[in-house]
């Protein structure tokens, strides 16, 4: 039995969405799914070839934007590029550190890095009475072009896909995960439906974490 979803059309139209860090894996999954909710999108990544082909390929509710995560002064220029553009920001999604969604006039964000996890959640309390949403998203491997790449140096004891099936079966249910399985759990924290839920980290991983034993003290 298989299980898929299709995006609810129309969940994010009317919102805008900034999603930084990433325009060719999980940064482009996410452009993809807010862009076919009917939301306004702004791709933000270090090179500008790859954001220029994002905002060409969704046409016109995409905007490309040249700029480095790392620096505070092309983020502030990004989320005003974006502002501009679509009249405010009400998510921020970034692909390898956390999501930020607006309920009620207000922000949110969700997190799918661990790097910055920990620091972002101690941040939820302090903007959740402003309806500023933080959380979280965990994933394990995800077939993006990274992950392909990685496998690609290991081709001398076989092919990228035996590879990829290798690693797969490192996860309990015995696979690596889709682009799309991560950014529906991204589209839900950020949307409607998540307006009580801040400080949380949600993991889509396979069942990975669920099979490592923990041993408490006695």
């Amino acid at each position: 039995m298989t299980h898929e979803s299709k995006p609810s059309m129309g969940d994010f139209k009317g919102k805008s969405v900034v999603v930084t860090g990433d325009s060719l894996g999980m940064g482009r999954a996410c452009v993809e799914r807010f862009a076919s909710g009917g939301a306004h999108v702004l791709c933000v990544a270090i090179d500008e070839a790859s954001t220029r082909e994002v905002a060409q390929s969704f046409g016109e509710p995409v905007r490309g934007f040249c700029g480095d995560v790392r620096r505070a002064t092309d983020m502030q220029c990004a989320m005003i590029e974006a502002a501009t553009a679509f009249g405010g920001v009400d998510i921020r999604a970034t692909a390898w550190s956390w999501i930020r969604r607006r309920t009620s006039g207000t922000t949110s964000s969700t997190s799918i890095s661990r790097d910055c996890f920990s620091r972002q959640i101690r941040r939820a309390g302090d903007h959740a009475p402003d309806n500023i949403t933080i959380n979280a998203v965990g994933p394990a491997l995800v077939d993006t072009p990274m992950l392909r790449s990685s496998a690609d140096l290991f081709k001398r004891i076989g092919a990228v896909e035996q590879i990829l099936d290798s690693w797969g079966r490192s996860h309990p249910i015995g696979r690596i995960g889709q682009p799309s399985e991560i950014t529906e759990a991204v589209a839900f924290l950020a949307g409607e439906k998540a307006r009580f839920t801040t400080g949380a980290e949600l993991k889509v991983d396979g069942g990975l974490m669920a099979k490592i034993g923990v041993v408490l003290p006695e």
